[in-house]
């Protein structure tokens, strides 16, 4: 097993496996949401992911929680914040503003010739989707689609954001599908899997968190083949050096098949 190319992909029996930076982070330390580290990604041809979020005007901001607090220096609901607001703050340790949507868009449209696939996982449910952010989200992400994949734990909301964006990939992730399951044996475990391909039968990716499938290899089940089917990538999350027992837990996660790991 060997590392290649500066964090792009890990190699394994022959195979690459690509690593996703997640919230654009390149090393564990950097903070999230640089537009330095979307540059360095898009040069490198990496898979890169941001989390989006709807602010009050329609635009959308790279935020992962549902309040201001934390993340950055200000205060309240995201949703309640508007553009203008999002400009005067910093990301938590920061000097740079949580970039909106457009900002964004504009680095990929500057990027033209990157292999580059940047993920934007969607952090709103289908009821928190106004019409004009939907709109809004056509209007940035249809020029620079080719370049993105969308995902989210509610398919639904994922559905209405990219329907009117043809050429957008579609993923999902079935976290919230798996609340309150139990999937403690074998059956139950294969059922979840049969639920989860058909709840997103046009996924081009599915998001699958490490222990729930170190979980089913217990169990005798490699859940990435059956996503795999119909040209879906599969992508497991989030693996990183400081992981307990990362020792144990990479291999048996590589040799599932996965076509790319999430880590910061």
């Amino acid at each position: 097993m060997t590392d290649v190319t500066a964090g792009v992909f890990i190699s394994y029996l022959g195979r690459r496996v690509r690593l996703k930076w997640h919230k654009l982070r390149r090393d564990r330390a950097d903070p999230p949401f640089g537009l330095a580290n979307l540059r360095a990604g898009l040069a490198a041809g990496a898979s890169l992911e941001i989390d989006i979020r709807a602010l009050a005007d329609g635009a959308f901001v790279c935020l992962h929680d549902d309040v201001l607090d934390g993340e950055t220096d200000g205060h309240g609901r995201v949703g309640e914040a508007d553009t203008a607001a999002i400009r005067g703050l910093r990301i938590s340790g920061t000097a740079y503003a949580p970039p909106l949507l457009s900002d964004i868009a504009r680095e990929l449209a500057a990027a033209p010739n990157s292999s580059a696939c940047l993920q934007l996982d969607l952090k709103e449910k289908r009821e928190g989707l106004s019409l004009s952010a939907i709109e809004a989200f056509v209007a940035t992400i249809g020029p620079v689609a080719q370049s993105c994949l969308l995902s989210g734990t509610d398919w639904h909301a994922v559905e209405a954001l990219g329907a009117a964006v043809p050429s957008l990939r579609l993923g999902f992730d079935p976290l919230d599908l798996a609340k309150g399951r139990d999937l403690a044996d074998r059956a139950a475990i294969a059922a979840f899997l049969e639920e989860v391909a058909a709840t997103a039968p046009g996924a081009a990716g599915f998001y699958l968190n490490y222990r729930f499938v170190l979980r089913a290899l217990a169990h005798g089940i490699n859940p990435v083949p059956r996503l795999q089917q119909g040209g879906a990538l599969v992508d497991i999350w989030t693996l990183d050096p400081t992981t307990p027992e990362i020792c144990d837990v990479l291999e048996p996660i590589l040799a599932t098949g996965a076509d790319q790991i999430t880590t910061n």
